[in-house]
């Protein structure tokens, strides 16, 4: 961070630097959560309105979609305070403990969800299974109070996970992308910062008031340098903030929806590289427009490339297809993990989409259990690993 006497001539980086890996393997990553089973779930209680500082919150019930009844929604509840309040889409009950807007504003991107899921599905020739219920989708405020639900319900420990979908318990769980430890660290930082303007601006009137005219422009310069890069850091920090709060909704309910509706095999899990690669797939920071495989995500885009001109960190793709789950907590593996799947998974689905819906047929109908399972079905549907890797980086290195 520049000195205080050393007003900055470009944008600083040292505010929004805090942020630069939390998409990848930190703050603002996500996971496939495989928790221990849950209990067998209890009646559920009454939904009833629930009041918050913001007002009061009924439940928003539609004349379609499916049954509103959910064994998920019934266990959730268990683990949950009356501050968690219901709200019903046509797809989905949230339980929410924050505030009315975001919540409603959450519910509507679940929806956008679905609705992409359901197209690229198509494209894709594969046909989902109707929802059995509302699926159920857990909301926090606040970071703490995700990380009890988290690590007390559904066995999720892991400190860089800021949401997941547990397939044993059938939902989706994260907190506000406010309370993400690098955005916190972030504003703190910026608060910081703002303080020192402060300084500078008791400083200036002094000068002002004691006549000092040159000693009073250039403070008044340096108050204004500094004004205008504070005022970029918080909008860096914001912009930050809304991508990630957006890529992991959708992130959790592309989970959510590839194994509720049988496009992923609940009895086993699938190989890691085809989970959170199409997860990654779907990330966006706008739902209004079309989203999912067909279409990039440029932070995503942009991290793998980096990954891919570095060349050494990246994981050999013979390893990668192996894994049926994230490897321990090395933020280097599981950045590469992420960004390789996104990468491979768009590849697929534009450059060998045939062979990508009979890969997930197969796995979906006899799911490989064992590493060299894993990679002889790769190999069944897209030829020698080895080949594919040389034309896949080939491929990226040229478009790149």
């Amino acid at each position: 961070m520049p000195r205080l006497s050393d007003p900055p001539a470009r944008p600083h980086r040292g505010v929004a630097g805090l942020l630069l890996a939390a998409l990848a393997a930190g703050g603002g990553a996500s996971a496939l959560g495989h928790p221990t089973p849950v209990r067998a779930p209890a009646p559920a209680p009454a939904l009833v309105t629930a009041t918050t500082s913001t007002g009061s919150l009924n439940a928003e019930l539609t004349a379609t979609g499916p049954a509103a009844e959910s064994p998920a929604a019934a266990e959730a509840m268990r683990h949950l305070t009356p501050r968690h309040m219901a709200i019903q889409t046509r797809h989905w009950m949230v339980l929410s403990d924050a505030d009315v807007a975001w919540t409603r504003e959450q519910s509507g991107r679940l929806e956008r969800t679905h609705a992409e899921f359901r197209r690229v599905m198509r494209r894709l020739g594969i046909e989902p299974e109707p929802l059995r219920h509302k699926l159920v989708c857990v909301l926090f405020e606040q970071r703490d109070a995700y990380r009890a639900f988290a690590r007390e319900a559904d066995a999720v420990v892991a400190e860089w996970v800021a949401g997941y979908y547990s397939p044993a318990a059938d939902r989706t769980v994260f907190y506000r992308a406010d309370a993400n430890p690098s955005v916190v660290a972030a504003r703190a930082r910026l608060a910081e910062l703002e303080g020192d303007l402060a300084a500078i601006e008791s400083r200036l009137l002094d000068a002002r008031r004691r006549g000092d005219v040159e000693h009073a422009r250039r403070l008044e310069a340096q108050r204004n340098a500094w004004h205008e890069h504070l005022g970029g850091e918080a909008r860096r920090i914001n912009a930050f903030t809304d991508e990630v709060g957006v890529a992991t909704v959708v992130h959790e309910a592309t989970h959510q929806l590839l194994f509720h509706t049988g496009v992923q095999s609940p009895v086993a899990p699938p190989p890691i590289w085809i989970s959170e690669g199409l997860a990654t797939s779907f990330e966006t920071d706008d739902t209004t427009a079309a989203f999912g495989p067909d279409h990039e995500h440029p932070v995503r885009r942009v991290r793998f490339n980096e990954l891919l001109a570095d060349g050494r960190t990246l994981i050999p793709l013979r390893q990668l297809v192996a894994w049926d789950r994230v490897p321990a907590d090395d933020p280097a593996v599981i950045d590469a993990l992420y960004h390789q799947s996104y990468a491979l998974t768009t590849w697929l689905f534009r450059t060998r989409r045939p062979q990508l819906r009979s890969f997930m047929l197969e796995i979906r109908d006899a799911p490989p259990r064992t590493e060299a399972d894993r990679v002889a079905a790769f190999e069944r549907a897209f030829g020698p690993v080895e080949r594919l890797e040389m034309l896949w980086l080939r491929w990226e290195r040229r478009s790149g």
